[in-house]
C-alpha cells in the first residue's frame, strides 16, 4: 500500500482526513503532545484532546472513545484522531518531554479510574 511522506499509509490518512497538522500545536506554539518516561524502556504519550488529555501507547492504543468503539469495536477504521496526531507529532517532533516519577504516574492512573 502506498505511504504517505510520514510513513502513514494512504487509508490511514484517510480516516483522519480533517486532521489539520497544526492541531498538534496551541496557538502560543506550546505543544500539545507530551512524551513521558517511566523508565528508559517504557515510555507513554499524552495527547492534549478538546475536552480531556488521552493516553496513547507506542502507535497501537488510545483510551479515547472512538478509538474503543470505531477501531477496536466495529473495526470502521485503525486510528483515532489522538493516535494520528502522536504518529504526526512524533515523526515531526512536535512533542515535549518529560520524566515521570512514580508518584506522578500512580496519580495520572488514579484520574482515570
Amino acid at each position: 500500500m502506498e505511504r504517505c511522506s510520514l510513513g502513514l499509509n494512504m487509508l490511514e490518512m484517510n480516516d483522519c482526513k480533517h486532521f489539520r497538522y497544526n492541531e498538534i500545536k496551541k496557538g502560543s506554539g506550546e505543544k500539545k503532545l507530551h512524551k513521558l518516561y517511566l523508565t528508559e524502556d517504557m515510555v507513554l504519550w499524552e495527547v492534549e484532546g478538546r475536552s480531556r488529555n488521552y493516553i496513547i501507547i507506542e502507535d497501537n492504543f488510545c483510551e479515547c472513545t472512538d478509538f474503543q468503539v470505531r477501531v477496536l469495536g466495529r473495526e470502521e477504521k485503525s486510528l483515532c484522531y489522538h493516535l494520528l496526531a502522536k504518529i504526526i507529532g512524533e515523526k515531526l517532533e512536535l512533542f515535549d518531554s518529560k520524566e515521570l516519577t512514580d508518584e506522578e504516574y500512580d496519580k495520572m492512573l488514579e484520574s482515570r479510574m
